[in-house]
């Protein structure tokens, strides 16, 4: 949460517990050549925070206090604030090359994606930070998963990462403008389950009982059984 002056703070709504994050105005410029919303052309948005897991999962006042925050900002970029920060830590833009859509904690390591679906393992541990390619093959797309034949229309794809039933899923859903509208409209939605061991991502037709709640902020996957 965002409070006077710039002031962030992590709010735990169960237990009331807060913790003092550093000043907004800490986070390092971007690059304003890039495209972007207009939330976006301040170096201090914050697109999506994540508090990183503890050894013990239940964010207490003592490990909620003690855990990293990592954040995408501005236009895509990544930076980090532990404990006592005084700064966010920003990664170079040579670390992470183009631009961030979304990150994740999933299996213990924390994992960043491209726009062209590059899947990123981030290593915040040691006196820097280090991001390296997973190198997994991109999913081989069909071209009507990709565009529309709605020439006066504008096509923009967004990238996801949530975790399904212990499985770390990429959604896909392709947004039209029409008629340059600032209401954008999802047409279609792709998503891909990774598979480590292949190296690659695989298309997923069914969900089962799965339903997915996908957005910048958060992602997650709950059972219709359970909600109906």
């Amino acid at each position: 949460m965002v409070g006077n002056m710039g002031r962030i703070f992590l709010l735990n709504p169960f237990t009331k517990v807060s913790i003092l994050l550093p000043n907004q105005s800490t986070l390092p410029p971007i690059d304003q050549g890039v495209l972007c919303t207009v939330n976006e052309q301040s170096s201090n948005y914050i697109r999506k925070a994540m508090l990183l897991p503890t050894d013990n999962s239940n964010l207490d006042g003592n490990n909620f206090a003690s855990s990293l925050v990592v954040a995408i900002y501005g236009t895509h970029h990544l930076a980090f604030c532990g404990p006592g920060d005084e700064a966010w830590t920003p990664f170079e833009n040579h670390h992470l090359g183009e631009s961030l859509e979304d990150i994740i904690f999933y299996d213990g390591n924390l994992y960043a994606i491209k726009l062209q679906y590059d899947l990123i393992l981030v290593e915040l541990e040691g006196s820097y930070p280090k991001a390296s390619s997973c190198n997994i093959a991109p999913p081989a797309e069909r071209e009507e998963d990709i565009t529309l034949p709605l020439p006066s229309n504008e096509m923009v794809k967004t990238v996801y990462l949530v975790e399904c039933l212990g499985e770390l899923l990429m959604v896909v859903p392709c947004a039209l403008f029409h008629d340059r509208s600032i209401s954008p409209k999802t047409a279609t939605f792709s998503i891909f389950k990774l598979d480590l061991q292949g190296r690659c991502w695989i298309k997923v037709n069914n969900l089962g009982d799965q339903m997915l709640f996908i957005g910048t902020s958060t992602g997650c996957s709950v059972s219709t059984v359970d909600y109906p």
